[in-house]
């Protein structure tokens, strides 16, 4: 009853797997009804009896041997120390050299045999009913497994050992071309050997392009490829009848799967293998195959956009027998009446043109069949017409503290089509009440706030979100539309924390010497705040001198100010100092902040504004409006005089008015202020403020340093010297029509270290002003 179920079980796997109909009454195997007859292989269970082992006590044939135990005479000696006791340990270095004992306990995994025959019997190619019919008979010894030196020499007569009726068992090439399914094509109908079925049934391929059921060989052996290569060239997983398992060393004698490491590429490659030792390996060649057809030069290539409404399908089958059918389906109709084929001369290349096609992705299916019935086919697609895709999101991808009260929008490439509002997930799950399109802006509106502290993700699905030409959306960027899941495009961002430290200062800029550090900590669920850390340049400030006051005038919320004097620290001026403040609630809620700051003892100058001509008072003397956009804003550290303000005529550089300041910290002008020109007797006035030019001079300690008649300072180098700059050297000619607001000019100056004017050297330097007007 046993071998009835086993082999009703085993015409199932090998009639009922994935058969697909190639032509009329023919049926083919696929990659997966090999797979499926391999492990049928190496997952056959069976027990092993005193009728399947060689038990003979031939002490010529099997040196210390005993007759009638429970070990074959091919594990050697048992009782390596003759003390007439089996050991744990000697029990398992016999089964470690033959692993097939009488037991209860089964085997799982066909028993390796290596191929031979005596009179009629042959074994190596033993199917599982085969295998379990002979390992299973009462009447009949039926030896599980061969050796090569069992055999003698393969292919010639056995010598049976006496009482025995022959062995069992499968072979390297024996298992694949059962698992083929192409022993039968052998002469003798039972077996090919390895060369048969490489040499003269596959087709030589590289490594990269093996997918399961192809596979390894070598001069001697041959191993069933079980999951495709893809991206690792370093493993391949793989199942074969060996005798040594490759990756461990060990005496399994039997069907196996393993990985194993290999190196190399193209279609000769090395696979590595681990003597009986179980410490010594070494590579061995093995060349790369594939019984099933080939597709090549497919045309057009895998997920491609074509802008017209036509195109030409085009592939190159080949294989290592003659093919007997070859057929095209687009978009699931089949084509092959159009194809011109010339079947079985190889290779065969078909093309077929198609007529206009609606825009979208279409499918490509070809199938091959080759005459060993091995089937193949290949799936690709195109797309008439350009996918729509996902331009621009906000908030962008990754970003923090993004603001609870969030209306994200996102910018599509093309005029989009109504979207469900089934497209847009988010999770953490929050409510979303509609989606707006305005032609290629989707916005999302939610129903609440969001929570703090989340990291939220936003996934558009694919196949709900098409254009106006009704092609869905190509998330991954690749060109074409493959739909849901692969090309569903999300992105994540971060939301604020309900702790915030905000409004540091100084921030990001240049300053005076020792100033106020300070930022405003807020909680937005009005917690109490605690101020657990602050550091300047990496070193930790004592709490002591840490000034926090109360800053609550903000309904629901609390915040404190946080403030540290500087004064009596020496910073290196113009280098970065920074600053690191920590804080936390009563929830657990944790912020951190750091920024830096600069110092210098530099004037800065900044002039920008629009100066408008509003003439008040008659000859000589008019008067202008400044009517400053921003303000013109000077800059300085310390207390090193009084900064100047000039408007200076572009054609007349004599008539110079102005107004002099002399604050010791940052003056922002107002932003209405007047000004006048005095003109020299027959110069005309200025009739447009176009003609005029802004700009700062220093006094320093009562003696202006920059004579009209020398030059100008114009503001403070990257570098923290004072520039002078000599109007007969200014480049564009001062006056030039080219003048404007970003215009890049170039000056030859002196160079004056903290105003000593002992240092002298001359220097070309470029940069851009921004005059103003």
């Amino acid at each position: 009853m046993k071998i009835i179920k086993n082999w009703l079980m085993h015409f199932f796997i090998i009639s009922w797997s994935v058969l697909f109909i190639i032509s009329n009454n023919l049926f083919a195997r696929t990659r997966n009804n090999v797979l499926a007859e391999a492990e049928s292989y190496k997952n056959y269970s069976w027990q092993c009896s005193s009728n399947n082992i060689i038990n003979t006590g031939n002490q010529t044939l099997y040196l210390g041997s005993v007759a009638g135990d429970e070990y074959d005479d091919r594990a050697g000696k048992i009782d390596t120390d003759d003390n007439g006791i089996i050991s744990e340990a000697e029990r398992n270095a016999a089964i470690s050299r033959w692993p097939f004992i009488v037991s209860v306990t089964p085997v799982t995994g066909e028993a390796y045999a290596m191929g031979g025959y005596s009179g009629a019997l042959k074994w190596g190619a033993d199917t599982v009913v085969v295998f379990e019919d002979r390992i299973g008979r009462t009447n009949e010894k039926w030896i599980a497994g061969a050796r090569e030196e069992d055999v003698a020499i393969p292919g010639n007569p056995t010598d049976i050992p006496s009482g025995y009726t022959g062995f069992t068992g499968i072979d390297c090439s024996g298992f694949v071309g059962n698992s083929l399914d192409i022993s039968r094509f052998a002469s003798d109908e039972y077996k090919l050997n390895v060369t048969q079925i490489t040499t003269n049934r596959c087709l030589p391929i590289e490594l990269k392009n093996m997918k399961k059921g192809d596979v390894f060989a070598s001069g001697g052996h041959v191993l069933l490829l079980t999951a495709d290569i893809g991206n690792d060239l370093t493993h391949a997983q793989v199942t074969h009848s060996v005798a040594l398992e490759y990756s461990s060393g060990e005496h399994v004698r039997k069907v196996i799967s393993e990985t194993v490491e290999i190196s190399g590429s193209g279609e000769q490659i090395n696979i590595q293998e681990t003597q009986d030792n179980k410490t010594t390996k070494f590579w061995w060649p093995h060349g790369c195959y594939s019984p099933f057809p080939q597709f090549s030069n497919i045309s057009p290539s895998t997920s491609t956009a074509i802008t017209v409404a036509t195109t030409t399908i085009k592939a190159t089958i080949q294989s290592g027998t003659d093919l007997t059918a070859v057929r095209l389906y687009l978009d699931g109709e089949d084509k092959t009446a159009l194809l011109n084929l010339s079947l079985p001369s190889q290779p065969v290349t078909i093309s077929y043109k198609t007529p206009e096609l609606s825009p979208g992705k279409h499918k490509v299916l070809i199938t091959a069949l080759n005459t060993l019935e091995l089937y193949d086919s290949t799936t690709f697609y195109f797309q008439i017409g350009a996918s729509p895709m996902v331009k621009d999101v906000m908030p962008y991808d990754g970003k923090q503290d993004t603001p609870i009260h969030l209306t994200p929008e996102i910018t599509f490439s093309t005029a989009m089509a109504a979207i469900p509002l089934s497209a847009v997930e988010i999770a953490p799950v929050a409510s979303i009440t509609s989606v707006d399109l305005d032609n290629t802006k989707l916005q999302i509106n939610f129903a609440s706030d969001l929570e703090y502290s989340t990291t939220y993700y936003i996934t558009l699905k694919a196949d709900s979100i098409k254009n106006l030409a009704n092609i869905t959306l190509d998330g991954n960027g690749n060109g074409i539309s493959e739909g849901s899941p692969a090309d569903d495009y999300q992105w994540r961002f971060i939301t604020e924390s309900s702790l915030q430290i905000v409004g540091m200062e100084p921030l990001y800029e240049t300053i005076g010497i020792n100033p106020i550090i300070s930022a405003l900590v807020i909680s937005k669920t009005n917690q109490t705040i605690n101020i657990d850390e602050m550091k300047l340049n990496g070193n930790l400030i004592n709490a002591a001198d840490i000034t926090v006051t109360s800053a609550n005038d903000i309904a629901g919320m609390s915040a404190v100010k946080v403030k540290y004097n500087s004064e009596g620290i020496n910073f290196n001026l113009g280098n970065k100092n920074y600053v690191y403040l920590k804080a936390s609630d009563g929830t657990g809620q944790i912020s951190e902040k750091e920024w830096w700051f600069k110092v210098t003892d530099r004037l800065e100058i900044n002039m920008y504004g629009t100066l408008k001509n509003s003439v008040i008072r008659p000859a000589p003397y008019y008067e202008y409006k400044c009517e400053m956009t921003d303000g013109l804003y000077l800059r300085w550290n310390k207390v090193l005089g009084a900064v100047k303000y000039y408007i200076v005529r572009r054609t007349n550089y004599s008539n110079i008015v102005g107004t002099t300041y002399s604050e010791d910290e940052s003056l922002l002008l107002a932003k209405d202020w007047s000004f006048y020109v005095d003109c020299d007797a027959g110069v005309q006035p200025p009739t447009s403020t176009a003609e005029l030019i802004a700009f700062g001079g220093l006094w320093y300690s009562g003696f202006h340093l920059s004579a009209w008649d020398y030059g100008w300072y114009f503001g403070v180098a990257s570098d923290g010297l004072l520039l002078r700059t000599n109007q007969y050297e200014i480049t564009p000619i001062f006056g030039d029509n080219t003048w404007g607001k970003t215009t890049v000019y170039t000056y030859r100056y002196e160079e004056y270290d903290d105003f000593a004017e002992n240092l002298t050297f001359d220097h070309y330097r470029s940069w851009t002003v921004k005059m103003g007007w």
